[in-house]
């Protein structure tokens, strides 16, 4: 089996820096508010800007879902990467102890 190792840190690395970019954007839409009364006062208006607060909160924790998602793909990435080094190092420790082939 062939795994390209190097690659592999490469598509963490970039996986990781999406979460990130992610996670700035929940951020930064966590911290713009919506304002009861940005429809008016009437109660057609109310009911509006409750919806709309509702679909940012919505919004702002479905970023959130998807940055700790791409970091935990990473990380697990980053693991199998460092386990597939380590399993073919002690392959390769095992036949140098086995010696030649008769």
């Amino acid at each position: 089996m062939y795994a390209d190792i190097p690659r592999l840190h490469l598509g963490a690395d970039r996986t990781s820096e999406a979460g990130e970019h992610v996670d700035a954007a929940a951020s930064s839409l966590a911290a713009a508010t919506v304002q009861p009364e940005m429809f008016g006062l009437w109660s057609a208006a109310t009911t509006a800007a409750a919806k709309l607060a509702s679909a940012h909160a919505d919004h702002v924790s479905n970023l959130k879902a998807h940055s700790e998602g791409l970091t935990d793909i990473s990380g697990r990435v980053r693991t199998n990467a460092t386990d597939l080094v380590s399993a073919d190092e002690r392959s390769d420790e095992d036949i140098k102890r086995s010696g030649p082939r008769e």
